[in-house]
């Protein structure tokens, strides 16, 4: 009975996850196949969060993002469709997010301070931080932010890359910033439950005796049924004494039964057809630019995720349908229009550079005051750059480059942990850190130096 009635308390609650449910099934519909769907027109709204309209546009929009940043993140060409729901749920779980509990975490002051964002992103990193920084098939963090000695999430490596990010990064690392605040403003709403779901001494006491006093009774059952219905006969005062007394007991809400249509939304083939004659004529202007700032330019206007990747990619990184023809395409080639995952799209071969596939690297840090390499630093970059001008000068004269690395490097790494002896190698011994490809987890500007140099360079 208490489960009925808790039931019906929430009956509100109920209906409203089961529309969630439902509009979740309707998205993911809307979007399946990589995000992306032919046509246009028609209904502009994808739904109501709190009364306010949901702009289907806006909705796909960040869809998009999304997995562009999941196939970033994962290295992935292309995401499979039961990721892409997955996505698409997240999403639509975030707008609900901002458009109705951001409303009642301001109403109860509930935020999170620069102070305790960088608390939680630097000096004590959050377990959301640490799961996004670490390898999802063996759990260890990335060694671009593991202390060599330990394997644990380091502050002062974070520190040293927060103060080298490209802007690609820095995009990356403000969206990390953003997922982490919002985990801790949803912890420190549900503290906030947890402590005002108070139980006094009493009301457990008296719950604890409740579920444990047994009692031994005697009692005597007659079943109704053995009661012939014809042996009793009810006057109608009794009969209209028992209604008026139970009338509201059996009340029932209003219902609807409601049959209802579903259809994939998929494009048809003159649908196919006629976007594959206009991203040809498309194609046909993308090879007309002739710069980086061209080709951005034009992606932007003309590409629904504008996404412009400037990364070098080595063969077997790129999708399957483009990685052949691109590997041994000339710089300038446009390849396309071409359907993958249910969207045409048109690839343009940038540049193109001879690296090797990995090298063998030392190197010596100079640090300086905030960038993270040790709170003891007083110098400042100029002061820095200065300093490792010297060292280089001194390298390329011929000086010992463990040496300088043992007197004048600030790479904590060069220290050797507890669990080796004297002679034994360790990674950042004399500055050596082994060898590295392009999947390493080392900052872009040093893993180009690395392989875009020659045996011996000093960069």
């Amino acid at each position: 009975m208490s489960t009925l009635e808790s039931l019906r308390k929430r009956s509100g609650l109920l209906v409203a996850i089961v529309g969630l449910a439902l509009l979740a099934f309707v998205l993911t519909g809307l979007f399946e196949n990589g995000g992306s769907m032919f046509g246009g027109g028609g209904e502009k709204s994808v739904g109501e969060i709190a009364g306010k309209s949901i702009d289907v546009d806006v909705f796909k929009r960040k869809v998009d993002e999304a997995v562009e940043t999941q196939k970033r993140n994962n290295q992935k060409a292309s995401l499979s469709p039961e990721e892409t729901d997955g996505i698409v749920q997240q999403v639509w779980n975030q707008m609900i997010n901002e458009q109705v509990m951001v409303k009642e975490y301001e109403k109860l002051g509930i935020s999170i301070s620069d102070e305790e964002l960088y608390d939680m992103m630097v000096t004590h990193p959050h377990p959301a931080l640490v799961r996004n920084l670490s390898d999802p098939q063996t759990g260890k963090i990335s060694p671009m932010f593991a202390d060599p000695a330990t394997g644990e999430l380091s502050a002062a490596k974070i520190r040293e890359f927060t103060q080298s990010m490209t802007d690609e990064q820095e995009a990356q690392w403000a969206q990390l910033e953003e997922y982490v605040r919002q985990v801790r403003v949803i912890e420190k709403y549900n503290n906030l439950i947890k402590k005002g779901l108070y139980v006094t001494t009493s009301a457990a006491k008296r719950e604890y005796l409740a579920q444990n006093t047994a009692t031994t009774i005697k009692y005597v059952v007659k079943n109704y049924k053995l009661v012939a219905d014809s042996t009793i006969k009810p006057t109608n005062d009794e009969l209209n004494a028992y209604y008026t007394a139970h009338q509201n007991e059996f009340k029932q809400e209003a219902t609807r039964s409601i049959d209802y249509l579903t259809w994939d939304i998929a494009p048809s083939a003159e649908d196919i057809e006629e976007s594959k004659k206009a991203m040809e004529l498309i194609a046909a202007d993308f090879k007309t630019s002739k710069s980086f700032a061209d080709d951005s330019t034009f992606i932007i206007a003309e590409s629904e995720t504008r996404n412009f990747d400037q990364t070098f990619h080595t063969k077997g990184t790129m999708s399957p349908l483009i990685d052949t023809t691109m590997m041994k395409a000339e710089v300038g080639t446009v390849y396309g229009p071409y359907e993958e995952n249910g969207s045409l799209k048109i690839s343009k071969l940038l540049a193109s550079k001879q690296s090797a596939d990995s090298a063998k690297v030392r190197h010596l840090l100079v640090g300086y005051a905030g960038s993270g390499a040790g709170q003891t630093i007083t110098r400042n970059k100029d002061q820095a750059k200065v300093t490792a001008d010297s060292l280089l000068s001194v390298l390329k004269k011929g000086g010992k480059f463990t040496d300088l690395v043992e007197k004048f490097s600030d790479d904590g790494g060069k220290k050797m942990p507890p669990n080796k002896k004297e002679g034994e190698y360790y990674m950042g011994k004399g500055g050596d850190y082994g060898w590295l490809n392009a999947n390493s987890g080392f900052v872009e500007p040093f893993k180009n130096a690395g392989l875009d140099g020659k045996k011996g360079d000093l960069v």
